[in-house]
């Protein structure tokens, strides 16, 4: 299973067109902290799961699913929500 969230989080990352610089800022990670993830060189914690998945504009089941992800949201979609919580945080 934790193999698979590497990838899965690769495909999220991608699909949004976010960088693992831009994926690990909305998370509060570092850079090479998403890389491990993705690479599989590190099992995330529950906490770093939701982080991710919030960054991502996903829920944490669909980073862990298997699933395919057409039925997820648009790269559109995540796109705004990406846009929307950088926003909220410069007006904190």
């Amino acid at each position: 299973m934790m193999d698979a969230i590497g990838q899965r989080l690769h495909e999220l990352r991608t699909r949004a067109r976010l960088s693992l610089d831009d994926l690990a800022h909305a998370a509060g990670m570092s850079k090479s902290g998403v890389w491990e993830i993705e690479a599989n060189r590190n099992d995330p914690r529950l906490s770093t799961i939701r982080k991710l998945a919030r960054a991502l504009g996903v829920d944490v089941y669909q980073l862990l699913s298997e699933d395919d992800l057409s039925p997820s949201l648009s790269t559109l979609e995540l796109r705004v929500i990406h846009a929307v919580r950088n926003a909220m945080e410069e007006g904190k």
